[in-house]
């Protein structure tokens, strides 16, 4: 990133985009979208258009924040309070459909014992050896959290 500020996502100025309908931020408004790095059409890398004369700028996203650690052997047990993948998409609630229709319903899968209370949080009801979650956003299905191993820590 060059550090030139992010343009708003609801204002066209100064450079004309396509980004301005809700669809593309399912569970924020496109004012509430402030001027944040997204990573929208699919875009690996999140991205913004700048305030500057270049049109836009990959995003310099530091690092997962560790708060919380998930053990590779217990994976399915992580319980913890991330709601957003490494790219920073929100995640989608484990009870919902929406965008994206799964077959992880049943609740002995989450560590609440009931998904309703698993809310958007990252889990691992796959058996796959780390938490992830489906996404709000619509071209990506699903995610890996942003958590690392404890044994990373040690």
């Amino acid at each position: 990133m060059d550090n030139i500020p992010c343009q708003r996502w609801d204002t066209s100025y100064p450079h004309v985009h396509k980004y301005t309908h809700s669809d593309y931020y399912p569970d924020e408004s496109v004012e509430e979208a402030g001027n944040f790095c997204r990573s929208t059409s699919g875009a690996q890398i999140p991205w913004c258009y700048t305030t500057g004369s270049k049109r836009w700028q990959y995003c310099d996203i530091e690092q997962c924040p560790y708060k919380y650690c998930y053990d590779t052997n217990l994976s399915e047990l992580y319980a913890g309070t991330v709601t957003k993948t490494q790219s920073g998409i929100k995640c989608q609630n484990w009870d919902s459909q929406y965008p994206h229709k799964h077959k992880y319903g049943k609740p002995e899968r989450f560590p609440e014992g009931d998904v309703s209370k698993a809310k958007n949080y990252c889990r691992e009801p796959s058996g796959h050896g780390k938490p992830w979650c489906y996404t709000t956003d619509h071209s990506k299905r699903w995610e890996l959290c942003c958590i690392n191993n404890c044994s990373d820590l040690e």
